[in-house]
């Protein structure tokens, strides 16, 4: 069997059981994250067992933008899987990175307004948290994507990418 249509049966391996996995009611949010982190635990061990190359040689490719397009295979016409194709290594970051965005944007936005609200309403900004879940499982992948890091604040990437955001987007400060 050739590299990829082994690594496209232990994707599809592991999307099975994570889907068995997400079928279960569960007693307690506790019981819910172990058996999730015990399947992606399982899943990375299956790809671990994979065949990889580490030379250095591939240009690595950040594939940045909207999360639909970044996300959907069929309307980024598969963007990844050709670049791979191509030699290029891809890294694309995850939605929580889009959630982490909206908070920072939703705080931008809310002190462009302060002056339109009373001084009470100011600390009313609704947060989304994807990161409830996430100490379950990072101390156990620590380590494994070395090179890769994410950064720790979204606010390393607004500054990054300020020099190209529309002018709307300047006129209140991110931080």
């Amino acid at each position: 069997m050739k590299y990829g249509g082994l690594r496209r049966r232990r994707f599809r391996e592991s999307l099975q059981a994570l889907c068995k996995v997400l079928e279960v009611t569960y007693a307690s949010f506790d019981k819910q994250m172990a058996a999730l982190c015990g399947c992606l635990l399982e899943a990375r061990e299956r790809f671990r067992k994979l065949p990889v190359q580490f030379d250095g040689g591939k240009p690595l490719i950040g594939v940045v933008g909207e999360i639909f397009c970044r996300l959907n295979e069929f309307s980024n016409n598969e963007l990844v899987r050709r670049l791979e194709v191509a030699g290029a290594e891809v890294w694309m970051n995850d939605f929580s990175e889009w959630i982490w965005y909206a908070n920072a944007d939703q705080r931008r936005r809310y002190r462009s307004l302060a002056g339109a609200f009373h001084g009470s309403s100011r600390g009313a900004c609704p947060q989304l948290h994807p990161a409830q879940g996430r100490t379950h499982f990072a101390g156990d992948v620590q380590g494994n994507f070395r090179g890769y890091e994410e950064p720790h604040e979204i606010q390393v990437v607004l500054d990054g990418a300020e020099p190209y955001l529309p002018a709307l987007a300047q006129t209140a400060k991110w931080s």
